[in-house]
């Protein structure tokens, strides 16, 4: 190890310090980071994100280690091991609770609302509307677009236009209990109108390509999404 390299992990926790094994061999360990508890003029974390800052420098090592293998694995063409890798170093940094940000149904439905709302505004405006739907189902409705528009509705809504289709690259991940299909990466090549419709229709594709019934796509997780259908890349589903 040269003077510019970090002590190598695993890193543990110590009380209020993190150690590391000592590369020289000379200790069981070294204390390498203190997690202040006090200081004069009060500098300190509360106590929940001093818990939080021990486990995220406690997993560095692993952290750094994932990203080189992201860098290693996108060169040869498969990124799988590398992902895992990844899951594992967040779950260390996040006590096995990673926020992963995107609820992709609901995304799905904000998209949607626009249009929704468009549609039951026109809807209401017909002149039959009160023979064909029952008045309390009408007054639902009514009151669903008051709360949509805070009250006031707009004389003329019209949905906003499709979006339009662009090609998109989706990388899947597949899940555990398929990996002895020999594959652990899908590659799709999609039209879609945003990314997040392009990781539906890739899924979906990904599970209608398996011989073995699928009973959720979402089981597929997505690792990239790449505007454009990059051909040369080298990640045929490995």
């Amino acid at each position: 190890m040269t003077t510019s390299e970090h002590p190598p992990g695993p890193w543990q926790q110590d009380w209020h310090y993190i150690v590391a094994p000592d590369p020289n061999g000379v200790h069981p360990d070294i204390y390498i980071a203190e997690i202040a508890e006090e200081d004069t003029d009060g500098r300190i974390a509360p106590p929940e994100q001093r818990e939080a800052n021990g486990r995220l420098i406690v997993a560095g090592p692993a952290l750094l280690a994932a990203c080189r293998m992201v860098i290693d694995r996108w060169e040869q063409g498969d990124l799988a091991e590398a992902a895992r890798a990844c899951q594992d170093a967040v779950a260390l940094a996040t006590a096995g609770n990673p926020p992963w940000g995107i609820d992709f149904e609901a995304e799905r439905q904000r998209k949607a609302a626009p249009a929704l709302l468009a549609a039951l505004v026109e809807l209401i405006d017909r002149e039959d509307i009160d023979s064909i739907i029952a008045t309390p189902t009408m007054k639902r409705v009514r009151a669903a677009i008051a709360e949509a528009t805070a009250g006031s509705v707009p004389a003329k809504m019209t949905a906003p236009p499709p979006a339009v289709s662009q090609p998109y690259s989706v990388l899947l991940l597949y899940p555990d209990y398929l990996d002895d299909s020999g594959h652990e990466t899908y590659y799709a090549f999609v039209e879609a109108g945003d990314p997040l419709a392009a990781i539906a229709i890739a899924q979906q594709q990904a599970a209608e390509a398996q011989v073995a019934g699928i009973d959720d796509p979402t089981d597929f997780a997505p690792l990239l999404v790449t505007q454009g259908h990059h051909y040369g890349e080298p990640l045929f589903n490995k």
